[in-house]
């Protein structure tokens, strides 16, 4: 999904300014962050997200970052963004209209990350993202969470979700899309039957022990369901979907509730 929608956190140091490509002409300073695009009305609503995103975000990840956060919206990826600005460069392409808040959402779980959160597996870390998203924007995260339940095949076991648990984000370049949405979404399946304050817990004991991730023995201790149960991964994913839909339901009883006009009794 990086290669198709991408965020921007990008620092605009006097390096990044000096680069090839341009930068869209528009630009929007939201409470924390600064926005450039193609448009003003994209610029002023990007701009809009990120102040409502960046502290939920920002308070589940238990991370405070001191740089500027900088969306930064083109139409195409240029090829040379990675040797300008190196990782502190992404973006947020076209493909990401359809579902930008959990995109925007997503991204900012990435970009809210220390020394600690590092020890994540690139499965859970993607994972991780998915899950953040679906917490701080679940309308969008619901709609899109059964690409994830199709990606899974019934019988992972223990192996498979070893496998995805190794898997390394600088290997994803050898990997099919079809592979890599089923390491993410195996990712997702953990993150959310896990948490995150227990998956925090996890990074801190390996750091502490010397670790650089998580080591598998002890994700697969922490997992809530059998891994080795045909449609574990699936079904963990599904229950998340339901949570999300259950706590939808409630808001709409509430506004209801909330818009029904009072009943005054009739004056006698």
């Amino acid at each position: 999904m990086r290669t198709r929608i991408l965020l921007a956190l990008l620092l605009l140091s006097p390096g990044c300014r000096s680069a090839t490509f341009e930068f869209p002409p528009f630009e929007r300073r939201g409470i924390e962050s600064h926005v450039r695009a193609h448009t003003e009305v994209d610029a002023e609503r990007v701009a809009a997200l990120g102040d409502r995103l960046i502290p939920q975000v920002r308070h589940i990840k238990g991370v405070v970052r001191s740089v500027p956060l900088v969306v930064l919206c083109r139409e195409e990826l240029p090829e040379n963004f990675a040797a300008a600005c190196g990782e502190s460069m992404v973006f947020l392409g076209p493909h990401s209209r359809r579902k930008e808040a959990s995109s925007l959402a997503h991204e900012l779980s990435h970009w809210f990350r220390d020394e600690t959160w590092e020890r994540l597996p690139h499965a859970l870390e993607e994972g991780l993202a998915e899950y953040v998203a679906s917490l701080v924007v679940p309308v969008e995260s619901s709609i899109h969470m059964q690409a994830f339940v199709v990606a899974l095949p019934e019988d992972i076991g223990v192996e498979g979700f070893r496998s995805a648990c190794e898997a390394t984000f600088e290997a994803q370049a050898d990997r099919t899309f079809e592979e890599e949405l089923r390491i993410r979404s195996i990712g997702l399946a953990v993150a959310s039957a896990i948490g995150v304050e227990p998956l925090r817990g996890l990074c801190e004991r390996a750091a502490q022990e010397g670790f650089t991730k998580i080591p598998f023995e002890w994700i697969h201790k922490a997992l809530p369901f059998p891994a080795e149960e045909p449609g574990s991964f699936r079904a963990a994913i599904r229950r998340r979907q339901i949570a999300i839909d259950r706590e939808l339901d409630e808001e709409r009883a509430n506004a209801t509730t909330d818009a029904a006009p009072a009943i005054v009794p009739p004056s006698k």
